[in-house]
């Protein structure tokens, strides 16, 4: 059914936090199952997502003692809007809203302390042609504090396909495309995915999916996986250098239970430790870039979502 079809979109093993794809727990895993459905029109799904690091310390001579804190939390809601069941195409909107808390007390450059943005998106997936199964994306997202078109708006592109190489592999590539507020990056999609055994599923698909998950039941499993943090903001236009252009990157290793219960309801938990990340911070054009290295540290979070 069409609800069902609006739950796999994002039915995700949650461990990519790219501005675009955390939005909508980017999924093209479990298309594949999809039945024709027995009704027509739109769906809903509402999510809320939330991840907390604790603080990262400045690792960068004069800085001892101090640290970084990055809290986001996130909710969407999703509405398939069209269905072709011969070729199992869909065309969905999503319309979100994140709140973030990037806070470094002695920031030299950034006094801004919490960021507001809500965006919305436009996508589809299709299995029209043999054996791929394609998904794609273009988000639209505006810093609701400083609604400055122009200078507070960013754009993401998705383009994700995977082809069924036999029974229990497939194949995976795409490009995740991130641009606005003059920073400009292009991420490969690239690697498999297998059925290592009726439980045991093995993710190696970078940037978006690195795990592997142990599948307990139908509605519970266990995972062990690589989180990638990619995130960018603007700062305000009284900060000591205004307007400031500030790259957040980190990578964690985690620990995550997700119950899901036909399709219909999922709740996620995880846990993990960051290797170390980079704060990155230019001026209003994007030049003239300062680093700061940021410790490794604890962090956690959960996803809570419901189809109706």
């Amino acid at each position: 059914m069409i609800k069902k079809l609006s739950f796999i979109i994002t039915s995700t093993s949650l461990l990519l936090v790219f501005p675009l794809l955390a939005d909508i727990d980017d999924d093209i895993y479990g298309m594949e199952e999809l039945v024709d459905p027995s009704q027509e029109g739109g769906a809903f799904e509402l999510q809320f997502n939330a991840d907390l690091i604790s603080g990262m310390n400045i690792n960068e001579e004069g800085y001892n003692g101090q640290n970084l804190t990055f809290d986001e939390l996130s909710a969407l809601l999703r509405m398939v809007f069209y269905y072709d069941p011969c070729n199992r195409e869909a065309l969905y909107i999503t319309g979100n809203y994140s709140y973030t808390k990037l806070w470094w007390e002695q920031n030299p450059l950034v006094h801004r302390k919490y960021y507001n943005t809500g965006g919305i998106a436009l996508g589809f997936f299709s299995n029209r042609l043999c054996d791929w199964i394609w998904q794609g994306q273009a988000e639209w997202t505006l810093d609701l504090d400083h609604p400055q078109f122009d200078r507070y708006s960013t754009y993401d592109l998705l383009l994700w396909g995977k082809y069924e190489y036999d029974p229990c592999t497939h194949l995976h590539v795409g490009v995740i495309v991130q641009t606005g507020m003059k920073r400009d990056r292009v991420y490969p999609i690239i690697g498999f995915d297998r059925a290592l055994t009726d439980k045991i599923d093995l993710n190696v698909v970078f940037p978006v999916n690195m795990s592997l998950v142990y599948n307990m039941t139908e509605q519970f499993r266990l995972e062990a996986g690589t989180r990638f943090f990619s995130n960018r903001y603007r700062g305000a236009p009284d900060d000591p250098q205004p307007e400031s252009v500030i790259g957040f990157t980190n990578t964690g290793f985690e620990l995550g239970a997700t119950y899901e219960c036909e399709r219909q309801y999922r709740f996620n938990i995880h846990a993990g430790y960051t290797m170390g990340g980079d704060l990155r911070i230019a001026n209003a054009n994007n030049d003239n870039p300062v680093h700061y290295d940021l410790g490794s540290s604890f962090y956690w979070g959960g996803e809570a979502a419901i189809s109706f």
